[in-house]
């Protein structure tokens, strides 16, 4: 079964790290050289030993994000039409 899956595992990997690479890409463009990046100070956290405040950074990104999803569903819908009247 493992060499059936090598295919879709190869373009899985790409698929995400050309995604990976365009984020990138657009947080260097947006942001100030001297801003951290919250995935950024959350891992340098953890580096230095302080789980508790990693955590807590890490939950703000996930809520921030799960936010924004919402947002975006509620102004263009489930299905992906927008419903916004000109």
């Amino acid at each position: 079964m493992l060499p059936r899956l090598t295919g879709t595992a190869v373009s899985i990997f790409v698929y995400f790290f050309v995604n990976g690479m365009v984020t990138v890409a657009a947080v260097i463009f947006l942001v100030d050289p001297g801003a951290s990046l919250g995935s950024v100070a959350m891992l340098a956290r953890v580096e230095h030993g302080d789980l508790g405040v990693a955590c807590a950074l890490g939950t703000g990104i996930v809520v921030i994000v799960v936010g924004a999803l919402l947002v975006r569903r509620a102004l263009v819908g489930a299905d992906g039409v927008a419903i916004l009247n000109s």
